[in-house]
C-alpha cells in the first residue's frame, strides 16, 4: 500500500513538472518611484510661532506661556542644551500650540486665516 502512495505521488509530480505548450506570462518590474523634489531652503531660520498667531513681542500672557512650555516640551523628549529639536519635542509643541517654521511661513499662514491675523 505505502509503496502504490509513493507510486501515485511520484507521478503526479513528475507530471505537475512537464512543461506546458501555454507561455509563462511576462512579469513586469514596478515603475521607478517618483523622484523626490527637496523643499526649496530657506536662509531663514526655524523659529517657534503660536498656532493662534499671537506675538510674545505684544503679549505677555505668550511670553509666560512659552517659558513653561519649551522646557516642559525639552524635558519631554529628552533635549538638552544645544541640541537639535527633535520629532518628539516638534510634536509636544504642536500639541501646546506652537508650530516651527520659518517667520515667514508663520506671517504667511497668519495672513490666510483673517480670524488669526486680527488676535495678534
Amino acid at each position: 500500500m505505502k509503496t502504490k502512495i509513493a507510486v501515485v505521488m511520484l507521478l503526479l509530480a513528475a507530471a505537475g513538472c512537464q512543461r506546458t505548450s501555454q507561455p509563462r506570462p511576462q512579469v513586469q518590474p514596478p515603475a521607478p518611484p517618483p523622484p523626490v523634489v527637496a523643499p526649496p531652503q530657506s536662509n531663514e531660520p526655524l523659529v517657534w510661532g503660536r498656532r493662534d498667531c499671537k506675538r510674545a513681542s505684544t503679549s505677555p500672557e505668550v511670553q509666560t506661556d512659552f517659558a513653561r512650555d519649551k522646557p516642559y516640551c525639552e524635558e519631554r523628549a529628552g533635549v538638552r542644551e544645544g541640541d537639535a529639536v527633535n520629532a518628539t519635542m516638534v510634536s509636544c509643541m504642536n500639541s501646546r500650540g506652537y508650530n516651527y517654521r520659518t517667520r515667514g511661513e508663520h506671517d504667511a499662514a497668519c495672513a490666510r486665516t483673517p480670524q488669526r491675523s486680527a488676535a495678534r
